[in-house]
């Protein structure tokens, strides 16, 4: 769940590695949109004041948190932030790891790679990739769902993950968008 969050930063390619290492054959991340259309591994469309540290290392306090957000960022912008640099109050396990969000694309590879030197099919992995998306953030957060999954699709593509990879979410018009443009991939409704 988020790459081996309990031991290495949520979203990170270390904590994927380890997922990897302690013989997972699943990885749940979460994606969200920047505003040059790439696809981000962010649990948050905002750069959450517990993980995240500003591009000159200063802390992003809660009262900026929300400000912070990736969908008026490009790629560029979000990456220069940096997260895993301090304790984590609720994973007393979680090393400290200072790394930038990757985007999907950098994550697949880095996955891909890890396998194929561990001489393992990359199609053994099943990619659980989460949606973030929600109805009030449409147009501030995020684009309206159409937009949303034309770009992610965009991307995701040319990853090669359609027959290895199931595409969840919270959000019911996400996933109907999904149906409607790529009906092939495995999708899973997530309630709460």
């Amino acid at each position: 769940h988020r790459g081996c969050r309990g031991l290495w930063p949520e979203n990170s390619l270390r904590g994927f590695e380890e997922a990897i290492e302690l013989g997972c054959d699943a990885l749940e991340l979460d994606v969200v949109i920047c505003s040059d259309g790439e696809i981000l591994v962010s649990h948050d469309p905002y750069m959450h004041h517990e993980i995240c540290n500003k591009p000159d290392s200063s802390e992003v306090t809660k009262s900026e948190s929300e400000g912070l957000n990736i969908f008026r960022m490009s790629a560029a912008e979000a990456q220069s932030y940096w997260c895993g640099m301090r304790p984590h109050s609720r994973f007393p396990e979680q090393k400290q790891n200072p790394h930038h969000k990757p985007t999907l694309s950098e994550s697949v590879h880095f996955v891909n790679n890890l396998l194929i030197k561990k001489n393992t099919k990359t199609s053994d992995i099943l990619w659980n990739i989460e949606i973030k998306s929600q109805p009030d953030w449409y147009g501030i957060y995020q684009p309206e769902p159409k937009e949303y999954v034309r770009l992610f699709l965009v991307k995701f593509t040319s990853l090669g993950l359609e027959n290895n990879c199931v595409i969840q979410s919270f959000d019911p018009q996400i996933l109907e968008e999904f149906h409607i443009q790529a009906p092939h991939l495995r999708l899973v409704y997530l309630n709460v």
